[in-house]
C-alpha cells in the first residue's frame, strides 16, 4: 500500500479524529465534575472551575518550528479575541511544532512567564499584516495577501492595550503535543495502575469504542453535546468489572444486524411457527439470537478457554429448559394441537421473559438478557430445546424433508 501524500484526505481525516482522542485524554486528566465537547465553542471546550478552550493542529509529519506568522496561531486568537478575559478561560493551542528558545512565541510554553514583549511581537506582525493587505488593495494587485490570517490580526488589533495583555496572559501551548498513533499508550500510562497487565490493552481498547460512539451521538445531537467525567468513570469501572472473573465483555446489547445475518434460523422459525407465535416474537427471538451468537464468537476469539465455560452454560439452560418442558408435555398429552400451542407458547414467552430473571448468569456479574434469551433460541435452531409438546416429532420430520 502505497503511503498517502499531504495532499490527501487522511490527514484532514485524521486531524478530525484526533479531536475526538485529544478529549478524552483531557477528560482523564479533568476534575471529577468536569466536562468535554466537541466543535462547539472551539474544536474543543473543556468545562471546569476554569474553562479551557482549546484549537488543535495534528499532524504525522516531522516537527517543524512555530513562528509568530503560523496560520493555525492566528485562527485561534481570531477565536478567542472575544472570549473573556478575567482568568476563568484558558486558551491551549495544541500543536507538535517546536518553539525554540530564541522564539517570540516562548513564553506561550512557560505558564506565568512575562508576556509584554511577545504582545508587542504580535501587535507588530498584526500591523504588518494588516498594512501589506492595504497597500495591496490600493494597489490593485490581486490576490491580496494573508487571506487566512487576516481576520485574526483585524481581531487582535481591535482589542484595546489590557485586552491584549489579557488574552496573552491565559494562552498556553503544552508541550509533547502527541499524534492520534500515541493516544492509547497515553492512556494506558494514566490508567494503568488501575488496570490488571492481562487485561490493560483490551479495555483501553474499548474504551476508545465507548467514547467513539459517544462523541458521534453527541455530534449528531443525540445526546447531549458534553461528555461528563462522571460518564468516562463509570464506563471504565463498567469495562474493568466485565474484564474480571466476575463479568464478561458487552459488545453487541447497543447493536442491531445489518446486511444479510439477521439472526432468524429456519428451525428456530419453524420452531416459533408450531406454537403460532406470530412475527413479533420471531423478530425479538432473532435479534436476541444474533446477539448472542456474535457475543460468544467475540468471546471466543480473545479468549479460547471460554469455550468449555460456554458448553456447560448451554448444558445448564437445557436442564432449566426441561424442567418447566417436561411436565408442560406430560399435563397436556390428551390436549387437542389448540391446547398443546398455547402451552408451548408460554414456554417460548417464558425463555424471553422470565428466564433472564430465573435461572442464574453466566457469571455472577453478568446482566444482559440477550445471552439466555438467545441462546435458547440457537438451542431450538439445533433441536436441543423446543416449544411446541410435540415439538421432538415435528423437527424430526422436518429434518428428515430436507
Amino acid at each position: 500500500m502505497s503511503k498517502p501524500s499531504l495532499q490527501s484526505a487522511v490527514p484532514s481525516a485524521l486531524g478530525y479524529y484526533f479531536q475526538s482522542l485529544y478529549a478524552l485524554v483531557l477528560l482523564c486528566d479533568a476534575e471529577d465534575d468536569a466536562g468535554i465537547s466537541i466543535e462547539t465553542d472551539d474544536d474543543l471546550l473543556l468545562e471546569g472551575d476554569v474553562n479551557k478552550l482549546v484549537q488543535l493542529k495534528h499532524s504525522l509529519a516531522d516537527k517543524a518550528h512555530l513562528s509568530i506568522t503560523d496560520t493555525g496561531l492566528w485562527k485561534a486568537i481570531r477565536n478567542w479575541s472575544p472570549r473573556t478575559r478575567d482568568g476563568t478561560e484558558q486558551f491551549l493551542f495544541v500543536t507538535r511544532a517546536v518553539i525554540t528558545d530564541d522564539s517570540a512565541l516562548y513564553p506561550l510554553i512557560k505558564p506565568n512567564t512575562h508576556r509584554k514583549e511577545l504582545v508587542a511581537a504580535l501587535v507588530a506582525e498584526a500591523t504588518r499584516v494588516m498594512d501589506e493587505r492595504t497597500a495591496a488593495e490600493k494597489a490593485g494587485k490581486k490576490p491580496i495577501p494573508h487571506q487566512e490570517r487576516y481576520k485574526g490580526c483585524e481581531a487582535f488589533l481591535a482589542l484595546n492595550p489590557k485586552s491584549q495583555q489579557q488574552l496573552v496572559k491565559f494562552i498556553q501551548i503544552p508541550l509533547d503535543a502527541p499524534t492520534a498513533a500515541d493516544v492509547p499508550e497515553i492512556l494506558s500510562k494514566k490508567l494503568g495502575s488501575m488496570l490488571l497487565p492481562n487485561v490493560r490493552e483490551i479495555i483501553i481498547e474499548r474504551l476508545i469504542q465507548w467514547w467513539d460512539r459517544e462523541v458521534l451521538l453527541s455530534l449528531l445531537g443525540k445526546r447531549l453535546r458534553s461528555l461528563s467525567k462522571q460518564e468516562l468513570q463509570t464506563a471504565l469501572n463498567r469495562l474493568i468489572i466485565e474484564h474480571g472473573e466476575e463479568s464478561l465483555p458487552d459488545d453487541f446489547s447497543p447493536l442491531q444486524p445489518t446486511g444479510n445475518d439477521d439472526g432468524v434460523g429456519r428451525f428456530m422459525q419453524r420452531q416459533i411457527d408450531w406454537v403460532n407465535g406470530g412475527i413479533a416474537r420471531l423478530n425479538r427471538a432473532a435479534l436476541a439470537r444474533w446477539r448472542a451468537r456474535n457475543q460468544r464468537e467475540a468471546w471466543m476469539r480473545k479468549e479460547i478457554s471460554i469455550a468449555q465455560e460456554l458448553r456447560k452454560y448451554d448444558d445448564y439452560l437445557v436442564e432449566q429448559w426441561k424442567d418447566r418442558f417436561a411436565p408442560a408435555k406430560e399435563d397436556c398429552k390428551s390436549s387437542d394441537e389448540q391446547a398443546q400451542c398455547k402451552v408451548g407458547l408460554i414456554l417460548l414467552d417464558w425463555s424471553h421473559l422470565n428466564a433472564p430473571k430465573d435461572v442464574r448468569p453466566i457469571r455472577k456479574l453478568w446482566e444482559h438478557a440477550y445471552l439466555i434469551q438467545g441462546t435458547f433460541q440457537q438451542l431450538a435452531e439445533q433441536g436441543d430445546v423446543g416449544w411446541h409438546p410435540d415439538y421432538e416429532a415435528k423437527y424430526k420430520a422436518l429434518k428428515e424433508s430436507t
